[in-house]
């Protein structure tokens, strides 16, 4: 088993020997297509890994699990590795047979919402509405508060 840290486990191929090294991960990852040669497994992932996005790992979760994130039953051996790929992926292809968004796509765009979302948050603290006009009032409320307690007469004193 490959170490979850694996440069090569979640970045999509560029070119055909890249495509062939992250057919032999998926390989590792889904022991069903060892049946089959890297060049077949490179073959059924090409569509996927021809938009850019869709790295081995996402590849071997979309084998693994529906669209909606459930995991695919297991009932029997698998006779056929490449048709049985093949079918499962065809889930994973919107009505254009375009791929749609894999789990690592959706969870870099749920990342990428975030931490917009923080900055919003972070930002709206150090900069409220009016903030240029800010210290100017802050500056002239104290002096008003200093000049009302500065005429209060001070105790042992006599009224004027």
């Amino acid at each position: 088993m490959l170490p979850p840290a694996s440069p090569a486990l979640h970045r999509c191929p560029q070119n055909r020997s890249e495509g062939l090294a992250a057919a032999g991960v998926v390989q590792e990852l889904i022991p069903s297509l060892q049946r089959l040669s890297p060049e077949h497994v490179r073959w059924i992932a090409k569509p996927f890994w021809r938009t850019g996005r869709w790295s081995p790992a996402d590849l071997a979760h979309a084998i693994d699990h529906e669209p909606s994130g459930r995991l695919h039953g297991w009932t029997a051996e698998v006779h056929s590795p490449s048709g049985w790929a093949r079918s499962r992926l065809a889930l994973w292809l919107g009505p254009d047979g375009v791929p749609l968004q894999s789990r690592g796509q959706l969870a870099a765009e749920a990342h990428r919402q975030d931490l917009e979302e923080a900055a919003r948050r972070r930002d709206g603290r150090r900069e409220p509405a009016g903030y240029p006009e800010g210290p100017a009032l802050a500056r002239q409320l104290l002096a008003e508060r200093l000049a009302a307690i500065r005429s209060l007469p001070r105790p042992g004193s006599r009224p004027a």
